[in-house]
């Protein structure tokens, strides 16, 4: 018999099809109801909270699809011996495109420009000093 994952927010259809081969998905909590859940897959929103878990009592498993784990309540699946998975390091990428885009808009002062069009300021051009990141050096200063 296959198992049976809740999956509580949507992931890519790539990813939705390669679980669907592979279990069967329950995308709505309302389904719960009397039925078997062996893990439960969430990416960030979803709460796996005592509540959740009580609602299923075979579960083996809960997984995390990125890092950190404060929407799931660790304490209590480890109490009821499930297994907390996540993927540290899954979103480097994102963060470090994160990272420069910051620094980008930090330079250009893209922020404060915005506001100024949003404001019908279009003066904002004659006050205008951002500057390119040519020649520029990153220091980076840990606090802590």
């Amino acid at each position: 018999m296959m198992k049976q994952v809740l999956l509580l927010e949507p992931i890519s259809e790539a990813a939705l099809a390669r679980l669907k081969r592979e279990v069967i998905v329950i995308e709505n909590t309302a389904l719960l109801d009397g039925t078997k859940v062996d893990a439960i897959i969430t990416r960030g929103r979803g709460k796996v909270d005592q509540q959740l878990l009580a609602a299923c009592p075979n579960i083996l498993a809960v997984a995390r699809v990125g890092v950190g784990l404060d929407n799931v309540d660790v304490e209590e699946a480890t109490r009821r011996g499930i297994k907390v998975l996540n993927v540290p390091g899954c979103n480097a990428d994102t963060v470090a495109e994160h990272a420069l885009m910051l620094m980008l808009m930090l330079q250009r002062q893209a922020y404060t420009l915005v506001q100024a069009v949003k404001q019908d300021n279009w003066l904002i051009r004659n006050q205008y000093t951002g500057d390119e990141i040519r020649g520029k050096q990153l220091w980076y200063y840990w606090i802590g």
